[in-house]
């Protein structure tokens, strides 16, 4: 099991495991996970908190907006993300690298190192 895989299966089981437990930071991720669902799957349409916009200097005098989201928006739209990921992976040409979903192992994941040898490979043939 590669290191990241084993450092999110840690998490993921100790959060498990200590999250029935009264604590302040059980509360708090108890609290955060309700107003999400609330959020995102009650009543009423769901709708993206409006970003925090800021002006970030590069050089000179040239600025490039940067927009920061909210954790809970950023949240939601990482599992919308991974759910359309997973539904649609099977229905995309075996061609395409970005957006997909992580094949079960021994596969590699489609990687921009991936992309980069089909292309090299294919400028290379006649």
């Amino acid at each position: 099991m590669n290191p990241e895989h084993v450092a999110l299966h840690s998490l993921l089981t100790a959060t498990r495991k200590l999250r029935p437990q009264s604590s302040a930071w059980a509360d708090e991720l108890n609290q955060l996970l309700s107003r999400i669902r609330q959020r995102a799957l009650g009543d009423g349409a769901f709708a993206f908190t409006a970003p925090r916009m800021q002006a970030v200097h590069k050089k000179g005098r040239e600025y490039r907006p940067l927009s920061t989201f909210g954790l809970e928006d950023k949240l939601v739209e990482g599992a919308a993300a991974r759910y359309f990921r997973d539904l649609l992976d099977a229905s995309m040409d075996l061609g395409s690298m970005a957006f997909r979903a992580t094949p079960p192992p021994p596969q590699l994941s489609p990687s921009t190192t991936t992309a980069l040898g089909r292309l090299l490979a294919n400028a290379h043939q006649p």
